[in-house]
C-alpha cells in the first residue's frame, strides 16, 4: 500500500493541532482532507518518516473545555486561553509544550513591523525557572530560520525581573534575576538585530507600605517602574506598562510547620503568620479562594508586602489590554504531587492571567468545583 502523501498544508495543520490551537476537525480542513482517518494515517507516517517528532501532547478538548467552564462560571473565558497537556507528563514533557507555546506568542512579537520594542516580564519561581531553560532548549525548532531587515536603529527587547528572592537553599532556583539574565543572554545570542537589556531587582524583600513610595523612588526601581508601571511614579501617574509578555506561577499556601511558597516562607521569617483566608499567591501577592488580594499586618497592624514591581491591578490590565499574562501551574512539582487547585482556581478568579498552562490531572480537579 502506497504511504499517504504528507503536505505542507498538512505539517502546518498537525502542528496547530498538536499546539492546542486547533481542533481535529478543524484541522483536517486546514489540511485539505476529507475524513479524520485520513488525517490519523497521515499523522502515522509522518511520525514513521520522521517528518514530525512527537514530544509534547496538548489536549485541544480538554482546553476547550476548561476555557468554556471558566467562561459559563465566570463571564471570563471568552479572553483566556488553556493549554492543557495530556496526562501526568514528566517536566521535560510539560516544560517544552509550555515553552513552545511562549515562543510562538513572542515570535507573533518580532514579526509585527510596528513593534520597535518588547517587554518580558519574570516572576520568581520555579515553575518560571523550568520554562526559561526549556526555552533555549526548543529555540532553533520553533524560531530556526527568523530573518528580520536591518534598521538604522535597532530594536529593543527587555527582560524585567518582577522580584527579588534571595533565600538560600533551592529557593534560589526560581530566583528571576537568574532567569533573566539567562534568556537575555540567550536572545542577544540569537538577534542579533536587536539591543537586549536584562533589568535585574535588588531590593529588600519584605517593605511597609509607607515606605513603598521611596523604595519606588530608588534610581534602579525607578528605571525598572517605568517600564513595568509606571502609573507607580508620582511623575508617571498616566503612564501605560509597557509590559507585552508576563510569566508567572501560582504560590501554594502550606501549613505553619512545613510552608510551601517562597512568600509564605519570607513572610513567616519575619516572625508574621500568613492571614487565614490566604490560599496562595500569585505574582507574589497573597490572595483569598475568590481571587482578592488579602492584606498582611505586622502586629502593629502595619500592612506590609513582598516587594514586587508587578501588582495585581497591573497584572489584570494587562490581560485584558492586548498583553500576555502566562499562568504556568499544575499539581506536579519536579515528580512530587502537590496541591495547587485552590490557588489556581483563585488565580483564575481574580483575572489575572489570559493564559492558563496546565496538566490534564488539574485540569480534571478545575472542572470537579464550579469555578
Amino acid at each position: 500500500m502506497k504511504d499517504p502523501e504528507i503536505t505542507e498544508d498538512f505539517l502546518s495543520a498537525l502542528r496547530r493541532y498538536l499546539s492546542g490551537e486547533i481542533l481535529m476537525d478543524e484541522a483536517v480542513k486546514r489540511a485539505k482532507l476529507k475524513t479524520r482517518k485520513q488525517f490519523q494515517d497521515r499523522l502515522k507516517s509522518a511520525y514513521v518518516r520522521r517528518q514530525l517528532v512527537v514530544r509534547r501532547r496538548i489536549d485541544p478538548e480538554m482546553g476547550i473545555k476548561v476555557r468554556e467552564w471558566i467562561h459559563r462560571s465566570r463571564g471570563i473565558g471568552k479572553g483566556v486561553e488553556v493549554y492543557v497537556v495530556n496526562g501526568i507528563p514528566n517536566d521535560e514533557t510539560f516544560f517544552s509544550a509550555a515553552a513552545e507555546k511562549l515562543l510562538a506568542f513572542f515570535k507573533e512579537r518580532l514579526q509585527r513591523e510596528d513593534k520597535e520594542e518588547i517587554t518580558i516580564g519574570i516572576v520568581s519561581g520555579t515553575s518560571t525557572a523550568d520554562l526559561v531553560e526549556y526555552v533555549g532548549k526548543l529555540w532553533e525548532e520553533v524560531m530556526g530560520g527568523l530573518n528580520f531587515e536591518e534598521r538604522e536603529k535597532k530594536r529593543k527587547i527587555n527582560i524585567v525581573a518582577m522580584c527579588s528572592t534571595t533565600l538560600k537553599g533551592p529557593d534560589l532556583e526560581g530566583n528571576a534575576n537568574i532567569s533573566t539574565l539567562i534568556l537575555a543572554k540567550l536572545l542577544d545570542k540569537k538577534l542579533p538585530d536587536f539591543k537586549v537589556t536584562p533589568y535585574g531587582i535588588s531590593t529588600e524583600l519584605v517593605v511597609f507600605e509607607e515606605n513603598l513610595e521611596e523604595v519606588d523612588g530608588r534610581v534602579l526601581n525607578k528605571e525598572r517602574l517605568r517600564i513595568v508601571d509606571p502609573s507607580r511614579l508620582k511623575e508617571g501617574s498616566n503612564g501605560k506598562s509597557k509590559l507585552d509578555i508576563l510569566i508567572a506561577g501560582v504560590g501554594l499556601r502550606g501549613d505553619k510547620e512545613h510552608p510551601d511558597s517562597v512568600l509564605q516562607k519570607v513572610i513567616q521569617a519575619e516572625g508574621i503568620e500568613l492571614p487565614e483566608e490566604v490560599v496562595g499567591d500569585v505574582g507574589f501577592w497573597p490572595i483569598d479562594r475568590e481571587g482578592h488580594e488579602v492584606e498582611i499586618r505586622d502586629k502593629d497592624s502595619k500592612k506590609l508586602m513582598v516587594y514586587s514591581l508587578i501588582t495585581p491591578t497591573t497584572m489584570r490590565e494587562l490581560a485584558k489590554g492586548g498583553g500576555i499574562v502566562m499562568l504556568i501551574a499544575r499539581n506536579h512539582r519536579r515528580g512530587q504531587k502537590v496541591s495547587k487547585t485552590i490557588p489556581i482556581r483563585a488565580a483564575i478568579r481574580g483575572g489575572y492571567a489570559n493564559v492558563i498552562f496546565t496538566d490534564e490531572d488539574t485540569a480534571n480537579e478545575l472542572l470537579e468545583e464550579r469555578l
